[in-house]
């Protein structure tokens, strides 16, 4: 799933209109491939952007067409990021914030203020997760462009790794705890799992 966060565009009204604008955000970063893509956005009120995801078509047909063949029917398919935001949104208790989520390859930075959605970074994420996540964390507050530097951080590894987070001067690190039906599990039945578990 690729994201971006896309400015709000005066004037537009229906659903095809809104559609048309955010394909063409991400047909100019990604070119003609994007238009084959589904496309899902929630906006942050009048006036404010759109944090809008994409995946490819051809993709979610595979993924229909696996459950199919072991007898299950694909109900919905949610982004990550999008699902994870809903499912902590009751913790998060800051004006002006971020929400940072790792997953196998990569960490997104969702920063937020009272406004709604305010600015959006993403970079690989190689190695054990424990180990890099701490150091991504400043290199991706140095590439806000959008928004000054969230007043919190509200942390989650999808995989349960026991990261330890030097606490910097600037903000507060809350560390999300992965859900206790999980706990058993390998790290990496654990980063698949959380996906299906928070998207509720």
């Amino acid at each position: 799933v690729r994201y971006q966060l896309i400015p709000w565009r005066e004037g537009l009204d229906t659903p095809e209109e809104w559609q048309a604008l955010v394909q063409h955000a991400f047909q100019q970063v990604y070119g003609d491939a994007a238009a084959q893509w589904l496309y899902r956005w929630s906006g942050s009120g009048y006036g404010g952007p759109l944090l809008a995801s994409a995946i490819d078509s051809e993709l979610l047909q595979e993924a229909a067409a696996l459950a199919q063949e072991a007898g299950l029917r694909l109900a919905s398919v949610q982004p990550y990021l999008m699902a994870a935001c809903n499912h902590w949104r009751g913790q998060i208790k800051v004006g002006r914030g971020a929400f940072l989520l790792a997953e196998p390859g990569r960490v997104g930075l969702a920063c937020f203020d009272e406004r709604g959605w305010s600015d959006l970074v993403f970079e690989p994420l190689d190695g054990d997760i424990a180990t890099a996540l701490p150091a991504a964390l400043p290199r991706m507050l140095l590439r806000l462009q959008r928004s000054p530097l969230p007043l919190e951080v509200y942390a989650f590894a999808g995989d349960g790794s026991a990261v330890v987070w030097p606490e910097p001067q600037t903000l507060r690190l809350r560390p999300l705890a992965l859900p206790s039906a999980l706990a058993a599990l390998s790290a990496a039945d654990r980063a698949a799992c959380s996906m299906a578990l928070l998207g509720d």
